[in-house]
């Protein structure tokens, strides 16, 4: 595997094997309660294999094997051929619930992930892809954050307790990453009042589509205007597109991103771990993985790392490096 996350030709996606058992026609699968999502790009691919047995041990860990458990989906962003394959092999295997194409050709051309990152706008686009065949309760995680088994456990009630939108804060102050464009987009002056507010955090953010629809509605519909978004003038340098809008339009209806991601149950920004989290998984539930110097060499990088972590990402570690697949599955 290399940093764009591809892997040598002849690697082959592994086998889960279930219990083969027919299930008694009796047994109805439960609806599930709410709809986790992400997306990635072939640069992304390592990330979001990794996340993937990130968020199913942490699922497999807060729900009982015949519980109502969160569906997941993934987004192909840009995947290769190879790399969709691979996904669709987890998802026969029960690791996601679903592998999405995301049609670009239906939105704006200023959402092309080529140019800019597409502005991020794409990323509410498809929490009202969501939002519109699974309406209720949607957590978005990018493919980089990991999610704790208790963060899911009180997911429902946490979400019910905020109002139905929840999002930990992210580094810096709203004013300092928003750019003035996205005030003169609403027509309103500068809100002096939200001058030391925190930006809510783009890696990890719920709705409820019941109880804050109108919040939902007004987040896509700026993703859908450049001007609201990424205002003219502005770039990562002095403004954080869906992290900005989000944060004002959230602000304006009375919620605030004041927890820290750890509060929040989650841990962002785990790109670099992905290596290690797909050998030591597949070491422990599927055939063994040789190991190339480079994979060795990314893993010895992240141990050093992770090393300047608190003990708070020490447990998350803990918590889910033994798992055994098998324990669940069969």
């Amino acid at each position: 595997m290399n940093e764009a996350g591809t892997f040598s030709s002849d690697y082959t996606c592994p086998d889960i094997k279930h219990d083969e058992k027919p299930l008694d026609d009796e047994i109805k699968i439960p609806e599930p309660p709410f709809t986790i999502v992400t997306g990635a790009s072939s640069n992304h691919f390592c990330a979001v294999h990794a996340w993937i047995y990130r968020t199913y041990t942490a699922i497999s860990l807060a729900f009982p094997i015949n519980a109502a458990r969160p569906r997941v989906i993934i987004y192909n962003l840009g995947l290769s051929p190879w790399h969709i394959s691979i996904l669709t092999s987890l998802q026969s295997s029960g690791l996601i619930t679903e592998l999405r194409t995301f049609n670009f050709t239906k939105y704006p051309a200023f959402w092309d992930l080529t140019v800019a990152r597409g502005q991020y706008a794409w990323k509410p686009g498809i929490v009202e892809e969501i939002a519109r065949d699974f309406p209720g309760k949607i957590l978005w995680l990018d493919a980089g954050t990991y999610v704790r088994t208790s963060m899911l456990q009180n997911f429902e009630k946490l979400l019910e307790k905020n109002n139905g939108f929840m999002s930990p804060r992210s580094g810096g102050s709203f004013f300092h990453w928003t750019h003035p464009g996205l005030f003169e987009y609403f027509d309103v002056p500068v809100p002096k009042e939200f001058e030391n507010i925190s930006n809510c955090n783009g890696a990890a953010f719920a709705f409820d589509t019941r109880t804050a629809d109108k919040l939902l509605t007004d987040f896509v519909d700026c993703a859908y205007h450049k001007d609201c978004i990424a205002p003219p003038g502005s770039s990562r340098k002095n403004h954080r597109q869906d992290q900005a809008a989000l944060t004002y339009i959230a602000a304006r209806e009375g919620y605030y991103c004041s927890g820290s991601v750890y509060k929040f149950g989650v841990i962002t920004h785990m790109d670099g771990d992905c290596a290690q989290t797909i050998v030591e998984f597949e070491a422990l539930n599927f055939a063994p993985w040789q190991v190339t110097d480079e994979e060795r060499a990314m893993i010895r990088s992240f141990k050093k790392h992770m090393k300047k972590k608190d003990k708070w990402w020490q447990n998350l570690w803990e918590e889910t490096r033994n798992f055994n697949i098998s324990y669940v599955v069969g």
